[in-house]
């Protein structure tokens, strides 16, 4: 599954790889939250907030969504 997020004017892209592990900037994370804490730089981020996925073409949507 593909992520995106934007962030100081720059849109930034991950993966979700099959074993629900998070691809980013080459390094693999455990949660969404750690991967967007490195992607903007700082002590937290909340991921499920943060990272957004394409439900369908062109419509993306928080992954906060998907616990509802």
């Amino acid at each position: 599954m593909k992520l995106r997020a934007h962030h100081k004017g720059k849109t930034l892209r991950a993966f979700v790889r099959k074993s629900g592990k998070i691809r980013f900037a080459g390094k693999t994370y455990t949660s969404p939250s750690v991967a967007g804490k490195d992607a903007v730089k700082r002590v937290s981020c909340n991921g499920s907030v943060f990272w957004h996925y394409e439900r369908a073409p062109g419509d993306w949507i928080q992954l906060d969504n998907l616990r509802q």
